[in-house]
């Protein structure tokens, strides 16, 4: 009887020394691994957060880079696109002074625009308008492929319209094409520009009426006879066509767009391949909003940027923005382009933060796979081997 007690608390103690054992043990592996563990866990944790802050903010540095660049190159066209209308007619108007040109004679001076229409590239039309109504040009006709046919025209009495004419390879007149009845340039707003500003300016942007239509930026500057009297007017027209080609050509980044409009919203040009008029309910061609443009980026631009200014007209220098659309964020970058001689306007690119994410969100997925391996190694260790790490026997 006393053997089998004695025996059963034999076993009761080692059963109990077992059981103080394995906690000691587990006790000294959890004391000898967390320390190990937590550092491991602080160091991935910092690696992974400082890994994604560091890719977001490449991603910040190079659209904000990108957005200078494609805005320098196309302030740098602009100065060139804008210096050739300014160019043709200071050349005239010197001309004049020098006794190289005369402006009563207009047979000759539509001879000389013809020329100039040839030599200088981005001048849609040169012409002149004097005070007696009697109007006379040159200009290119675009074809769809980009090739050109060079015109001439004129006024002689303004009840019998300005006539256009083709022309042979001498630029004398040959097939009249078409007439447009009681043409009268004196009530035209680049007429009247010219008598206001007295001056080299520029005219409003206007839409051509008649097909083929373009859309035209007119330089305008005054003429003044012998005894210094006003006797007409000088126009060189560019296409802003042409201005949007030239956009569309930057390149800028898989989805990134750029545009230009004018202080009132107007859209001057832009790099998509939407114009910037469209047609009224009488099929007349009229100047195209920002905020109405078909174009879903341009127009969520245009909207973002009306709700965070006051208006355009205080927007005076440059200005760096990000803002959502369709869930993802876009960088905005707006600069003020202003000439001195009337031109208002502001250059927008806007570069979609997804076109730089697709290396940045790879790094990303790569990054938080070691870290879950990492993780997961570690804390690991407390269970690989229960005797891996245990207190010395107690004899």
């Amino acid at each position: 009887m006393l053997t089998n007690q004695s025996s059963q608390s034999s076993e009761v103690i080692i059963s109990e020394s077992v059981k103080l054992q394995r906690r000691r043990s587990v006790s000294l592996r959890l004391i000898l691994v967390a320390p190990f563990v937590i550092q491991i866990f602080a160091a991935v944790g910092l690696t992974s957060y400082l890994s994604i802050y560091n890719g977001q903010k490449a991603v910040n540095d190079v659209a904000s880079k990108l957005r200078n660049e494609v805005t320098n190159r196309i302030q740098d066209h602009l100065q060139s696109f804008i210096a050739t209308p300014i160019l043709i007619n200071q050349v005239n108007t010197d001309g004049a002074q020098l006794g190289q040109i005369d402006f009563q004679d207009l047979p000759s001076l539509e001879r000389h625009f013809w020329r100039q229409a040839q030599r200088f590239d981005s001048a849609t039309i040169v012409a002149y308008g004097n005070q007696e109504g009697k109007y006379v040009w040159a200009g290119k006709q675009f074809a769809l492929n980009g090739a050109f046919d060079i015109l001439v025209g004129g006024v002689e009495e303004v009840v019998k319209g300005n006539s256009t004419y083709e022309i042979d390879a001498q630029g004398n007149r040959q097939k009249l094409v078409s007439v447009t009845p009681n043409f009268d340039a004196r009530t035209r707003p680049w007429y009247k520009t010219a008598l206001k500003e007295n001056k080299l300016a520029w005219a409003d942007i206007f839409v051509w009426q008649l097909p083929p239509h373009d859309i035209a930026l007119p330089a305008v500057q005054p003429v003044y006879g012998d005894r210094n009297e006003f006797i007409g007017t000088l126009r060189v027209d560019v296409s802003l066509l042409r201005l949007s080609q030239f956009l569309q050509e930057l390149k800028i980044s898989p989805s990134g767009q750029t545009f230009i409009m004018e202080r009132s919203g107007l859209i001057v040009a832009s790099s998509t391949t939407e114009k910037p008029f469209l047609f009224d309910q009488n099929k007349k061609p009229v100047r195209l909003q920002a905020i109405d443009s078909q174009v879903p980026l341009i127009q969520a631009t245009a909207k973002y940027l009306n709700s965070s200014f006051p208006s355009f007209q205080g927007i005076s220098t440059i200005q760096e923005a990000n803002f959502s659309f369709n869930g993802e964020q876009q960088f905005v970058q707006v600069t003020p382009f202003q000439d001195g001689r009337g031109l208002d306007w502001l250059i927008v690119v806007i570069v979609p933060e997804a076109d730089f994410m697709g290396q940045i969100n790879a790094n990303t997925r790569i990054t938080i796979s070691c870290v879950s391996w990492l993780w997961r190694s570690p804390s690991s260790l407390v269970f690989i081997h229960p005797g891996g790490f245990s207190a010395p026997s107690i004899a």
